[in-house]
């Protein structure tokens, strides 16, 4: 061995005996748990002691993965409370959809607040609560469910038809335009862009009386203001109108209508929207309203408030057909405006009509999309 491998031999045995004899050696501080780790090296035999540091500052990284076993109780209360509102909504409404609907008053504020976009909603973020809670099976089931659903929906709801009206073809607006809350002006400007043979509108209250406003943007129509916010405007002439109201529940007016095209019963009415109130009293007199005019075509508009599947719908004449299930196109829903999720809007005629085209606009002048239908009279 040469002497320079004797002399490292020799200096590495002492840092050995140095290191036995010491008596401590902070090995770390932890900044992870806030720890001071100390270990005793005497005689080869590792002793270590852990105690509280506190000299080390604490990580964002460290206080998150501490406080982190707190917050996971925390985040499951809030996805289970999440659902069992939107699971039993759902489900009541899905139940009351397939049987009795809107048959009972305890049943009808249900029906009318759990329509299907709304449940399909509901079941959609149920599906996402048991994914969070790795509940996955049962989380994919609910969202196969959501799916047929919104398919069932989407098939009654979104039509797609295209029929080319004949020339003759009567060409009405009806529009519920919520008191003017966003201007007449622009009302008025909208509706001239329809070219209608006759618009009927509700809730036209305020400036919506003032005839000025109107002929302004809509010339060559007779105006007629029905009373209760209600107006027509005619190309053509208004024979007679009888005015009418049931209780709290129904407004309605019966006009009989002269246009080039033949004379027809032209019938506007306003259900009430209180969802509390029975809608059995008000369609009992639309019943009777149909047979006013037996012997004329008759058109019946209106805010229904009331979706067309409702069993209301069943008191009206066998013979009576809607406009939009009959011949509509585009998204069935008209209410709210922006966002449509019940169909309240509707046209409906009785045998002596011919239904050609009904569509339902888009707009943000009303909470409610107005409905644009052509028809013929048949002889």
């Amino acid at each position: 061995m040469s002497a320079f491998e004797t002399g490292n031999h020799a200096s590495i045995l002492r840092s050995r005996k140095a290191l036995r004899a010491s008596s401590t050696v902070i090995i770390a501080n932890s900044p992870l748990f806030g720890l001071k780790i100390t270990q005793l090296l005497t005689n080869n035999l590792i002793v270590t002691d852990i105690t509280p540091s506190t000299d080390t500052a604490q990580s964002p990284d460290a206080i998150a993965s501490t406080s982190a076993p707190t917050n996971r109780p925390r985040r499951r209360w809030f996805w289970w409370s999440l659902f069992w509102i939107s699971t039993p909504l759902s489900l009541i409404g899905l139940v009351l959809w397939l049987t009795v609907r809107d048959e009972s008053q305890l049943t009808a504020p249900l029906y009318y607040a759990t329509p299907l976009p709304l449940i399909v909603a509901g079941l959609l973020v149920s599906s996402e609560c048991l994914r969070m809670l790795s509940r996955r099976l049962i989380s994919r089931c609910v969202l196969v469910a959501a799916i047929i659903i919104a398919m069932c929906w989407l098939k009654d709801s979104y039509l797609f038809r295209s029929e080319t009206p004949p020339r003759e073809s009567i060409k009405l607006v009806f529009w519920n335009v919520n008191r003017g809350n966003l201007g007449y002006t622009a009302i008025a400007e909208e509706i001239a862009t329809y070219n209608a043979d006759i618009v009927a509108l509700v809730e036209a209250t305020g400036h919506g009386q003032d005839v000025l406003t109107w002929k302004k943007h809509l010339a060559g129509y007779e105006l007629h203001k029905l009373g209760s916010g209600m107006m027509v405007f005619v190309r053509g002439q208004l024979f007679d109108m009888e005015p009418g109201r049931f209780k709290e529940a129904l407004g309605y007016r019966i006009l009989r209508l002269g246009l080039p095209q033949g004379e027809f019963a032209l019938t506007i009415v306003d259900v009430a929207s209180d969802p509390l109130l029975s809608r059995r009293p008000a369609f009992d007199k639309i019943n009777e309203i149909t047979n006013r005019h037996p012997k004329l075509p008759h058109v019946m508009v209106g805010d229904f408030n009331t979706p067309p599947d409702s069993v209301h719908f069943d008191r009206l004449p066998a013979e009576y057909t809607n406009a939009f299930i009959e011949k509509g196109s585009g998204l069935r829903e008209t209410w709210p405006s922006t966002s449509p999720v019940l169909h309240l809007d509707q046209v409906w005629g009785d045998r002596k009509v011919q239904w050609h085209r009904c569509l339902h606009g888009w707009t943000l002048r009303s909470d409610h999309r107005p409905v644009v239908v052509e028809f013929s009279l048949k002889q």
